[in-house]
């Protein structure tokens, strides 16, 4: 389920499943989920609708957060694919999807995590909203696939390598961004805060600052609930992502 409101917040429902890694989005439930649909540019004409059709899923289970995006491209012969280094900036350089999430809610800090058509890795921690930590790593696993009409990709988090809340009600921050390097386009799930929100972030990233894009406190919010934990020292894990809001 998606919805935004007339301010630009956006709510969106995540569906229980587990879903195989491998890009391919062939599994059942995708004919049964809704994907988003509404994508909104960043660059070059911000605010306007993306010029190339995207669709995106969230899913999760007792163990991983997942994301599944099928990127559409009017021009496929001009993908850009040609980084498989781990953590190499060069994977920005290519056709890619990223997401952002603050998961303890702080509108400080985050983590971000990236991936090209082949499949590259590339993560970074958002310190205070001032500094990238790019020897930040953690341990999870994506898959791409390069199709004849654009490519497709599939995101599994395990929720164990994520820090959170480890009881109650889970606000974290969330955005989804698509990069479409032969058109120097970029497209955003939410639409750029106004220049005065901008302006706190200072985050020392590669692309302008006023992108907002890793400055936590410009992020959505996604919200949901946590199951109670299990006996004894269980290591915490989301129970429950079945109603999530990005505003």
């Amino acid at each position: 389920m998606f919805a935004q409101d007339d301010r630009g917040r956006i709510t969106i429902r995540a569906t229980r499943a587990t879903i195989n890694i491998d890009g391919n989005l062939d599994e059942e439930i995708y004919g049964r989920v809704a994907p988003i649909d509404h994508f909104i540019q960043q660059e070059p004409n911000e605010g306007a609708a993306s010029t190339e059709k995207t669709l995106a899923w969230l899913f999760f289970d007792d163990n991983n957060f997942y994301v599944a995006v099928r990127n559409y491209d009017s021009a496929p012969e001009r993908l850009v694919a040609n980084e498989l280094r781990r953590d190499n900036f060069n994977t920005y350089q290519n056709d890619n999807i990223s997401i952002s999430i603050d998961p303890l809610y702080t509108r400080r800090s985050g983590v971000f995590f990236q991936t090209n058509a082949l499949g590259a890795q590339r993560d970074q921690e958002v310190q205070d909203e001032r500094s990238n930590n790019q020897d930040w790593n953690t341990i999870w696993r994506t898959r791409s696939r390069i199709l004849e009409d654009g490519w497709s990709m599939e995101f599994a988090i395990p929720f164990t390598s994520l820090r959170f809340r480890d009881a109650g009600p889970q606000v974290w921050g969330f955005n989804l961004r698509r990069v479409i390097r032969w058109k120097t386009n970029t497209s955003r799930s939410r639409r750029s805060p106004p220049p005065p929100a901008r302006a706190r972030c200072t985050s020392s990233t590669s692309w302008p600052r006023w992108s907002a894009w890793t400055c936590p406190s410009c992020a959505g919010r996604l919200t949901s609930a946590l199951r109670d934990r299990r006996e004894h020292d269980e290591p915490v894990r989301a129970r429950s992502l079945s109603q999530t809001s990005i505003r």
